[in-house]
């Protein structure tokens, strides 16, 4: 069973996870619940949100696998394959997803370090449970493989406050480059609006 024995997604007892992600977490568990035989399904949403800490928070509740889009950036002169999509979505697509669907029993995928610049093979065993988490991971291409996604957002305030503490000597780029190549990603794909539509959920931070 991929839940956990200690939870029941009937009453689901989460005492270990942070106050500010229980509802959150209760919501999406509640959607897994509809899809008994597993699913996969996508974390999208601005900068500092709080993606990754979501999906590791409802990793500690499911047995599922984390697939983080950052691994899949664009690398070192490599152009977008598709408009405002700041991520290499085609590699997501055809070592991942088209993988998961087709051969659910075997999967390895190259995970490329932008500050490195180095790619190292990476090999999971599938589970019923995968969470694809991070900006760009509704991309227009991929989500055709989800059976939902999750639009985690954050008012632009709290985005920068969380950013200039989580990276400081990164904060410039952010806030002049990186999240406004966000922000025309949102727009461009309507991504509010679309995770305000079922099975979807637009929840914020």
């Amino acid at each position: 069973m991929w839940i956990n024995r200690a939870f029941e997604l009937d009453e689901i007892s989460i005492y270990h996870i942070s106050i500010s992600f229980m509802n959150v977490n209760n919501l999406i568990l509640a959607k897994i619940k509809d899809y008994p035989k597993g699913c996969i399904f996508a974390i999208d949403g601005p900068s500092g949100a709080g993606k990754t800490t979501l999906a590791a928070q409802i990793s500690e509740v499911i047995d599922c696998n984390i697939i983080h889009a950052d691994d899949f950036f664009l690398q070192e002169g490599q152009e977008m394959s598709l408009p405002d999509v700041s991520l290499d979505a085609i590699r997501l697509e055809q070592e991942v997803l088209v993988k998961l669907k087709t051969n659910p029993h075997s999967l390895i995928y190259n995970k490329y370090n932008c500050l490195t610049q180095k790619i190292t093979p990476i090999t999971i065993t599938p589970k019923p449970i995968t969470i694809i988490e991070g900006c760009y991971s509704t991309s227009p291409n991929l989500r055709q493989y989800y059976d939902f996604f999750v639009f985690l957002d954050i008012d632009k305030e709290t985005q920068l406050k969380r950013i200039k503490k989580r990276n400081p000597d990164k904060y410039e780029r952010f806030a002049t480059e990186w999240i406004p190549l966000e922000d025309k990603y949102f727009g461009r794909y309507n991504l509010r609006n679309e995770s305000k539509k079922e099975p979807n959920l637009l929840i914020n931070s």
